[in-house]
């Protein structure tokens, strides 16, 4: 289990790894609806829109490379979810079930508050049985199911 206080504010240098560990989650289709790997280039906009005050992005680090990474992005873009974010976590295949993730959730659910956030959404994709046997249940196939957990702090 990773120790307190391993996660740091991602700065530019750091979104080559970002984009790697990305990059390797595409071929599960678990984690991201992405088919194709994204580019550095092509993620600087979205790196760009995260802020430490109000949307941060986060990486924890083990030996001096990025090893996980969590994101606070807006939701829709409209007024009314101005206090909702999606977050997305993503961690290196060689450290997963280390506990990085769940370190990383923990932090952003304990300091959503102070990002002026009460509602967090985060989704995963899931493949089922029926989805890897292509059953057909009135006609239609099932291609991927999709998890989520929305957060409401009282």
């Amino acid at each position: 289990m990773p120790e307190p206080s391993i996660h740091r504010t991602a700065t530019r240098s750091d979104l080559p790894q970002i984009v790697e560990i990305y990059n390797s989650t595409i071929p599960s289709r678990i984690a991201t609806a992405d088919t194709e790997p994204v580019s550095v280039e092509s993620r600087v906009n979205w790196f760009e829109e995260h802020t430490p005050n109000r949307r941060p992005l986060w990486v924890v680090e083990d030996a001096g490379r990025v090893v996980a990474w969590l994101s606070f992005s807006s939701f829709y873009g409209r007024p009314a979810y101005a206090k909702t974010a999606e977050l997305s976590v993503y961690v290196h295949e060689a450290f997963r079930k280390r506990g990085f993730g769940s370190y990383l959730l923990t932090q952003a659910l304990a300091d959503a508050p102070a990002f002026e956030v009460d509602t967090l959404l985060g989704f995963r994709r899931s493949r089922t049985r029926s989805h890897h046997r292509r059953k057909t249940r009135r006609g239609r196939r099932r291609v991927a199911a999709a998890d989520a957990l929305q957060y409401h702090p009282r």
